[in-house]
């Protein structure tokens, strides 16, 4: 069960598998989710700006429109993760698991640490949105 303070969500995840994580729209600034278990997990359009998600284990998870500004998603497992609108500025996908190059071309890139074998270009999209995390 999560451990919050008021209106922002600031959480610490006082266990590994938050079950049923709905937080649409929900403010989650810098939560350490670090190794969290969000399988299927309903986050669109949630803030989770600077968040550690490193080696969370995201499969299945909406992450449409959420932004992940700064957030470091390393060792993130991203199978089947929806990206649809994500805004990755200054995110940290480096050793993600399970991606492909078509879930990240749907989300906005920019100054993105994007995965070994990416394609794309890290900063496509720095002219799209505006982020503390794209100077």
């Amino acid at each position: 069960m999560p451990i919050c303070k008021g209106q922002t969500l600031q959480c610490q995840f006082a266990r590994r598998n938050p079950q049923g994580c709905q937080s649409a729209r929900g403010r989650l600034y810098n939560a350490n989710l670090q190794g969290a278990i969000l399988r299927d997990a309903n986050l669109q359009g949630a803030e989770l700006s600077g968040a550690n998600l490193q080696g969370a284990f995201l499969n299945h998870a909406n992450l449409e429109g959420t932004f992940l500004g700064g957030a470091n998603l390393q060792g993130a497992s991203l199978y089947k993760v929806n990206l649809q609108g994500a805004e990755l500025s200054g995110a940290n996908l480096s050793r993600v698991e399970d991606w492909t190059e078509s879930q990240l071309k749907l989300a906005k890139l920019c100054r993105t640490k994007l995965p070994v074998g990416s394609r794309l270009d890290p900063i496509r999209d720095c002219n799209k949105f505006r982020s503390p995390y794209t100077k």
